[in-house]
């Protein structure tokens, strides 16, 4: 099977830190998830952060959270969100996020759905 022959159109790296409101972060890029054209939806899989990407620009625009799970300081002082995953399927953001188990309990995935309004 022969494939063509594509050239990208721009190249961009993502930073290995990354710095938004006066604060530098390690990065770690997980997944991307296409709002629209030109707005991305980045994660971040070293803390499960999450942020938005102008993909006209290629900037970071700002870090974004959901109500009742903003990112935390951890044990060891790391700010981590408990949203591990992003997704887009039928016109609905998909957040998932562990439920941590007790003893003798089994870890379970929660899946949060969020419809998005369209943009013109």
């Amino acid at each position: 099977m022969s494939y063509p022959q594509l050239e990208p159109l721009r190249k961009f790296r993502f930073p290995e830190e990354l710095t938004l409101d006066g604060k530098t972060r390690e990065f770690m890029l997980g997944g991307i998830v296409l709002i629209n054209e030109k707005i991305w939806l980045v994660r971040d899989d070293g803390y499960f952060r999450h942020y938005l990407f102008d993909a006209h620009k290629f900037e970071f625009i700002a870090e974004i959270a959901l109500a009742g799970f903003e990112p935390k300081a951890g044990s060891l002082g790391e700010i981590a969100s408990s949203i591990c995953d992003i997704d887009c399927r039928d016109g609905k953001l998909i957040f998932t996020h562990y439920e941590l188990a007790g003893d003798g309990e089994q870890t379970r995935e929660i899946n949060r759905f969020l419809r998005r309004t369209p943009q013109r």
